[in-house]
């Protein structure tokens, strides 16, 4: 606002009036008769100023205006448009009021700002502060003085001359008493009348140009410390040592930051929360910055833009004008000033994201802590130690073996007396520790190669299988390998957060919502590599913490459905064109920009086969960058990109550390598919980020087309598992198409969410009238109309950008009761978001947050609705094949009475679990359904006379469903039967199995499952479909479904759960898939092998009736197009193209019965 700032010294110009700009104000020194011409004129100026209403009606608004980010776009909009928001209640926009003569103004705020900040240690946030370190608001200020604390140059003079004499007086008195300050102390003062506590005088070391900074290091500490056991929160440091002591500014500064980092890493109890890096010269807060990049990680650091104006002048209420500082304060002048104008707020960040000690990935959230591993309290311990499984050696199996007791190491000799076998693990109860179980595993010692490395993250993923075997929720970990068996401790990091995102990633279900890794307190270098490894994973997670997100993953809840928490994340910085996005534990970020200035690990360039870089921009740029080496690397790898289409180079003089060339490609598809193999090989060498530039988009592909196919790609690599490769970033060169890939990504989501198109956000008269009085009202105030224009133009996109719509589309939400619709309703209300509700949708719509706290309440709403009505068919379905009765005296006469429908389930279910008893409330009392002796009583009845008789009438039995004939005869319900080899079923099986599986397999053993229960259920329904299909429909197919070992158990005794779906795949619909040909299901994805190699197939009976074609959105089967909308079809295929047929899909678990189960293993 320079041209403000000219006009008023104008009006003064050629007067006696001298006019010194402030933080609130103009001050006017001179004559009163002088001061009243100079109001006459700036009256005149003020009349120019123009307003106008601006009014928003939004739910939740008035929240959020008052918040850190409506704050943030408030200062934006006014600094960037020339124009200052008031609210129109606040009275001090009367304009009579608008200047006092003589009127003293209140506390100025400082010219300081902060160009970078970061948050560490989950609590403890580092700012850069550029600008005078004595005007900070701080509890302590540190200050690099001489050895006999004179303060009569630079920083000392500052602090004197606003601190007062009291300052050297007390200085004095401590070289009085110890004659001087030696090198490396420090000395504690009172601030005086600044603005800080205390002052830390410190000696700071001269520059002896060497390769030690630990003097300079020692002396950080010092002054931390000092303010730490004083209880203080907040410490200002300037670039101590620099000027005469001669540090070069890039050593002293990075020194300065590490040493914070030492102090922080060694006291994490301290009181100390707020850290201030400040120097006036951009060249010192640059080595600030740089330092925290270097302790942190540049992506740990955020950096702020540098504001045009370093002080707040208002002169006029509800106008601000910002001033550049001028001049000294002069003693006996009058001011010119409002009464209530507010600052701009404060200078200093809030909030600020940075790393923490804990990260989200999946439904495990994954944290460190510094302690002993023996004390933690927690489910399940894991401990590395000699293959002979002896406690004796080794400190931390020493550690359990005295805390434990010696029952432990007796556990491992009873139960695994020949020790571990080869990437085995033994578990042990906790005894005296405080976990339940303790599992055990041996690791070689680290020789460099990828098996030891293999056996590493192959150890993690078992106790991981096994904590959720044990059915526990948390599970610690040491730093494994770190020690004496010489692993690498970053390796280590980065594999074992990598283990647990893959086993997150496969195993949604799974119980298991805590890992924690437990690092010896004093092993810096261990806590230091998973210091940095933790920040590199957690960027998704502080962003979610901004917006009080817990988890951005999938979950896949029990009755089968997903819980898609997509959302898009708000701007970093407002007025950045940048979106962030996430999906599982991929974060993409959508922005404009130069991709060679990315600091991600690898960026992507597409060039011909010939790697040819003087074709295309990008290859242009990058060769004027990196010059000769880059050129001569690419001409080594020509054939390498002529054989794969793929070739990564180094990345000479820029940020990143590899270049990833793709041969260009001429459709969008085939673009998907580079896209595709881009992202898979950055997982396989375990790369953290990506970026993309608009592949080719100019050329033969319309930009829409590639931004759909670019982040399809992404997409589907997310569903597969990300491994490592979290960050994955679009840097469009072209600010247009930005929005073309946004739209692209946010298409991704609703797909995957169940939306077809983008949901409409009609802020109109359904939403508004169910929060009226949700409205905030300001007043936009310029010299200029069309600065209140754009200034409104921008508040309109940038609120908006603060909002969200979520749709939910299940086909239960037809269904749903009065009760349930309360339900939600009482959700909307709590969060304040507005609900639109039509024939089978609903639509919320509010502020990011409050939506996703919606989201979560209404998904869990709907969810338990979804159990309701599966209990009910389940209900009706059980009534079809079981009743149970019990038998009354009426008249003399014995009288069958039964039970009702879901009562009489839960009954059966509770027979079928081998209970001993259910009991039920009925008229506010317990009644007792007791299996050993068939009777029902109330609960407490001893009078066997007041007891009632039980009956069990097996329908299906009296159907003549019988069992086959063949069957082993067993006492429960299911029993697994090896068949020999000799056995006719044995070679039929495999025969058929081998007919379709394609060569090189070896079956090793087939079972044969008989489960009485599920086979009489499937027999019913196949009668069921018999019925009611026309004569000559194919109702029964026999298919093959691939296992995993771990499922074996669940799908011989509760069959083929819906739960299940989505694991390996869901592209034609949410339900249980079969193929017709064994080979399909023979593939890792769905048959994947044990520790043995061993691979299960199951051998099924399957109901397919009349089908049709599947989508990617079906839970339940389409409606027949001439039975009405309850006449569904019974499963649906890949293709209704008979030579293109693979497979079927079920959506009632019923509708397959397991015949056996095939084992088999790759020929050697």
């Amino acid at each position: 606002m320079q041209h403000h700032r000219l006009d008023v010294r104008q009006i003064t110009k050629g007067t006696n009036v001298k006019c010194k700009d402030q933080s609130f104000g103009f001050e006017l020194s001179g004559t009163k008769n002088d001061l009243e011409s100079a109001k006459r004129k700036l009256d005149t100026f003020v009349a120019q100023i123009t307003e106008e209403p601006y009014s928003v009606s939004k739910p939740g608004i008035s929240e959020f205006w008052k918040s850190d980010k409506g704050r943030g776009i408030q200062n934006y909009v006014e600094t960037a448009h020339h124009v200052i928001l008031k609210s129109s209640y606040d009275k001090s926009n009367e304009r009579q009021d608008a200047f006092d003569i003589g009127a003293i103004s209140g506390d100025h705020h400082s010219g300081n700002y902060v160009m970078a900040s970061c948050t560490v240690y989950g609590t403890k946030m580092i700012s850069v502060t550029r600008g005078d370190l004595t005007d900070l608001d701080v509890d302590v200020i540190v200050y690099s003085a001489n050895p006999m604390l004179q303060l009569n140059s630079g920083l000392g003079k500052a602090i004197l001359t606003k601190g007062g004499s009291s300052i050297t007086s007390e200085c004095e008195q401590f070289i009085k008493t110890y004659k001087t300050l030696g090198e490396g102390d420090v000395f504690v003062s009172k601030a005086g009348t600044l603005k800080a506590k205390s002052i830390v005088h410190v000696a700071s070391p001269q520059w002896s140009n060497d390769d030690d900074d630990s003097k300079l290091m020692k002396v950080v500490v010092k002054a931390m410390c000092q303010a730490s056991q004083n209880d203080h929160k907040s410490l200002a440091i300037p670039a101590l040592s620099c000027g005469t002591y001669g540090y070069p500014v890039d050593r002293a500064t990075c020194a300065i930051v590490a040493a914070v980092n030492n102090f922080f890493r060694e006291m994490p109890h301290s009181d100390l929360t707020s850290i201030y890096l400040c120097d006036m010269t951009e060249e010192t807060t640059n080595g600030f910055i740089k330092g925290l990049e270097r302790e942190w990680g540049a992506h740990s650091v955020r950096r702020y833009n540098r504001p045009k104006m370093r002080t707040d002048t208002v002169h006029t209420p509800g106008m601000r004008f910002a001033m550049d500082r001028t001049g000294n304060a002069d003693i006996g002048t009058q001011r010119l000033s409002t009464k209530s104008t507010k600052g701009i707020g404060p200078t200093l960040p809030v909030n600020n994201p940075g790393i923490g000690t804990s990260v989200v990935l999946g439904n495990i959230r994954v944290s460190m802590k510094k302690a002993a591993l023996a004390d933690q309290t927690i489910p399940v311990l894991v401990n590395t130690t000699a293959i002979n499984l002896s406690l004796c050696n080794g400190a931390v199996s020493k550690t359990i073996l005295k805390q434990a007791g010696p029952e432990i190491q007796q556990e491992l000799k009873l139960n695994y007396p020949k020790g571990l076998s080869d990437g085995g693990v033994a578990v042990t109860k906790g005894y005296n520790l405080k976990c339940a179980h303790v599992i055990h595993g041996y690791i070689a010692p680290w020789d460099g190669q990828q098996k030891t490395l293999t056996d590493l993250i192959r150890f993690v993923t078992r106790c991981l299988e096994e904590t959720q075997k044990l059915g526990h929720d948390g599970v610690a970990v040491p730093a494994i390998g770190t020690g004496a068996l010489g692993y690498p401790k970053d390796v280590v990091a980065t594999e074992m957060l990598t283990a647990v995102s893959e086993f997150a990633a496969n195993n949604s279900n799974s119980l298991i919502n805590r890992v924690e890794f437990v690092l010896f307190p004093t092993d810096s270098d261990t806590i230091k590599a998973f210091e940095l490894e933790f920040a590199k994973w957690s960027m998704v997670s502080q962003q979610n913490r901004d917006r009080d997100y817990d988890n951005v993953g999938n979950s896949r809840t029990k009755d089968g459905y997903e819980d898609h928490i997509y959302e898009e994340l708000p701007e970093s910085m407002p007025g950045e064109f940048r979106h962030i996005f996430v999906i599982g534990n991929v974060t993409i970020t959508i922005k404009d920009g130069d991709i060679t200035k990315e600091d991600a690990d690898c960026i992507v360039n597409s060039s011909n086969e010939n790697l040819d870089l003087t074709a295309g921009q990008v290859s242009k740029a990058l060769v004027n960058l990196c010059g000769k080496k880059l050129v001569e690397e690419a001409k080594a790898k020509q054939g390498e990109m002529k054989k794969t289409g793929l070739a990564i180079t180094q990345a000479p003089g820029l940020p990143c550390r590899n270049i990833m060339h793709v041969v260009a490609k001429h459709t969008a598809d085939e673009w998907k598919q580079v896209v595709g193999q881009c992202l898979m090989k950055a997982k396989i060498d375990n790369h953290r980020s990506i970026a993309f530039p608009a592949l080719r988009t100019g050329l033969t592909i319309r930009g829409g087309d590639a931004a759909n196919a670019m982040c399809m790609a992404v997409h589907e690599f997310a569903k597969e598992g990300c491994g490592s490769l979290t960050d994955i970033r679009f840097v469009i060169f072209k600010t247009e198409m930005v929005d073309k890939f946004r739209q692209a990504a946010q298409r991704t989501q609703w797909s995957e969410a169940g939306l077809t198109k983008k949901p409409t956000v009609d802020v109109g008269s359904t939403r508004v009238q169910e929060m009226a009085g949700d409205t905030i009202h300001l007043r936009v105030y310029a010299l200029d109309d069309s600065n209140i224009k754009n200034a409104i133009k921008q508040l309109d996109r940038m609120i908006e950008g603060e909002f969200m719509v979520s749709q939910f589309t299940d086909p239960i939400i037809k269904r749903l009761n009065e009760t349930q619709m309360q339900a939600i309703g009482n959700v909307v209300k709590n969060n304040h978001v507005c609900l639109e509700h039509t024939d089978g949708r609903l639509e919320i719509y509010g502020l990011l947050t409050n939506v996703h706290a919606a989201s979560t309440d209404i998904n869990r709403i709907i969810k338990d609705a979804i159990q309701v009505e599966n209990e009910h068919k389940l209900a009706s379905m059980c009534k079809a094949f079981v009743q149970w009765y019990f038998i009354e005296e009426v008249n003399g006469e014995e009288v069958y009475s039964r039970f009702q429908e879901k009562l009489n389930f839960k009954i059966e279910q509770s027979y079928q679990n081998k209970e001993d008893m259910f009991i039920y409330r009925s008229s506010d009392l317990d009644i007792v359904v007791d299996f050993k002796t068939l009777h029902k009583y109330e609960k407490g009845e001893t009078d066997d006379s007041k007891k009632l008789q039980l009956v069990r009438k097996d329908l299906i039995e009296d159907q003549q469903i019988e069992t086959p004939s063949e069957w082993k005869q067993s006492k429960g319900n299911c029993f697994v039967n090896v068949l020999q080899r000799t056995d006719p079923k044995f070679e039929e099986i495999e025969s058929t199995f081998k007919l379709t599986s394609g060569p090189g397999w070896n079956v090793l053993k087939i079972e044969e499952v008989q489960n009485k229960s599920l086979w009489r259920q499937y027999h019913a329904k196949k009668k069921q479909l018999e019925e009611q299909n026309p004569p000559g429909t194919i109702n029964e197919r026999f298919l093959w479904h691939g296992t995993t070992e771990s499922t074996v158990d669940s799908v011989n005794l509760h069959g083929f759960n819906r739960s299940y779906c989505g694991k390996n795949a869901t592209y034609f619909g949410y339900g249980v898939y079969f193929a017709i040909e064994a080979k399909y299901s023979a593939r890792e994805t769905y048959s994947r092998q044990d520790d043995n190699g061993v691979k299960r197939m199951y051998y099924c009976s399957v109901l397919t009736g009349e089908y049709a074609q599947g989508d990617p959105e079906m839970r339940v089967p389409p409606p027949k197009p001439s039975g009405g909308k309850d006449a569904l079809y019974d499963s649906v295929t890949n293709s209704l193209d008979l030579q293109k047929q693979e497979m079927f899909i079920i959506f009632n678990d019923t509708q397959a019965y397991p015949l056996f189960i095939v084992h088999f293993k790759k020929q050697q």
